[in-house]
């Protein structure tokens, strides 16, 4: 991927989280329950999000996985589904999570 390439990616991506934004922005000034209606219909876009970040980050596309480290982050994964069970809250969840899997690869490094 060329330095062009790179920035060009980066752009369409701000320029479709910012269409996706603006369309439920739009649709919601539309309907007098627009809220709720575009809550509805955008709800699954976060979670499906992140299982497609985790499927690229844990499964590799070309390779056969390093099972050591794909242990890891099916342990720090657990524990940030663990956190967000108990606090219902996904910031702390990711950052308890990434705060798991630096420790074990501090460990494992160790």
């Amino acid at each position: 991927m060329t330095h062009i390439d790179f920035w060009l990616t980066i752009g369409l991506a701000a320029a479709g989280t910012y269409l996706l934004r603006l369309t439920g922005m739009l649709a919601g000034a539309r309907q007098s329950d627009g809220e709720s209606r575009v809550n509805r219909i955008f709800e699954p876009v976060g979670p499906a999000l992140i299982a497609a970040f985790l499927w690229v980050e844990l499964i590799p596309a070309h390779t056969l996985p390093n099972w050591p480290l794909l242990v890891l982050q099916v342990i720090a994964l657990s524990a940030a589904l663990w956190i967000k069970h108990r606090t219902r809250n996904l910031g702390i969840a990711l950052l308890a999570g990434l705060l798991v899997y630096a420790a074990l690869l501090l460990l494992r490094g160790a």
